[in-house]
């Protein structure tokens, strides 16, 4: 019964992403509030996002030269819930490698993202808080 069970899940997995979009990220751009401290601000990357269940939610993960001039590996999920036309907000959430400030390695930041048929843009930005300076960040994407 059990061996039936895990079937069907694969099934149902597999029944979901027939017909799900699957994106593939370059990385991008990042612009940090405090242009004296050193950071890196390009960010070239390679990542992918699969729909899960919905057009709303998103897996992802994938690795990108970070701000600290170091690789950062991710992995997590961008909720979506508000779209009009070609643009979706709402915000992504995970675990990421690589950040010395970080005590926890995790990310919690708003996205914007605006897409096309086949290519797209995802912006993502936090403010200054504390130590931490803000930013606004541009990946470039396209529909596989």
């Amino acid at each position: 019964m059990a061996k039936l069970i895990k079937i069907f899940l694969l099934f149902l997995l597999l029944l979901n992403t027939a017909y799900a979009e699957t994106w593939i990220s370059l990385g991008g751009v990042t612009q940090h509030f405090c242009t004296t401290c050193g950071y890196n601000g390009f960010n070239p990357g390679l990542g992918v996002q699969q729909d899960f269940y919905s057009d709303d939610l998103r897996l992802i993960g994938g690795v990108y030269y970070n701000s600290y001039y170091k690789a950062s590996f991710y992995g997590g999920a961008a909720y979506q819930p508000l779209q009009y036309g070609p643009v979706r907000i709402g915000f992504v959430s995970g675990l990421v490698s690589n950040y010395p400030n970080l005590k926890v390695p995790a990310m919690a930041l708003p996205v914007v993202s605006v897409e096309s048929n086949n290519v797209g843009v995802d912006i993502l930005g936090g403010p200054s808080l504390g130590n931490r300076t803000g930013l606004v960040t541009v990946n470039f994407k396209f529909k596989i």
